[in-house]
């Protein structure tokens, strides 16, 4: 059961052709789905400058009582002794 070489080209051409109609699909779903939705997305609105709100940072909170309650955490020293141990990976 040899296969021709007709054969196989037909299998190559119907592959071909189905690739070429994936490769449109995607492009297709691509730009009508998705970059098309971004294109209009992407515009950049332009405020004058009497429609910006200031900004304004209220610091009086950072003088509540639950904040003077925070005690920092005590300094760790540095460990004194052998470190680790020859061979880690062997079980105690």
């Amino acid at each position: 059961m040899a296969v021709s070489f007709k054969e196989e080209k037909k299998k190559q051409k119907l592959l071909i052709l189905v690739i070429i109609i994936v490769i449109i699909i995607t492009v297709f779903i691509l730009w009508f789905g998705i970059l098309k939705d971004k294109k209009s997305s992407s515009v950049i609105e332009i405020r004058p400058a009497n429609l910006i709100r200031e900004i304004s940072i209220d610091f009086n909170v950072l003088n509540n009582d639950i904040f003077e309650k925070i005690k920092p955490f005590e300094v760790i020293s540095k460990f004194d002794g052998e470190k680790g141990r020859t061979n880690p990976f062997l079980p105690y």
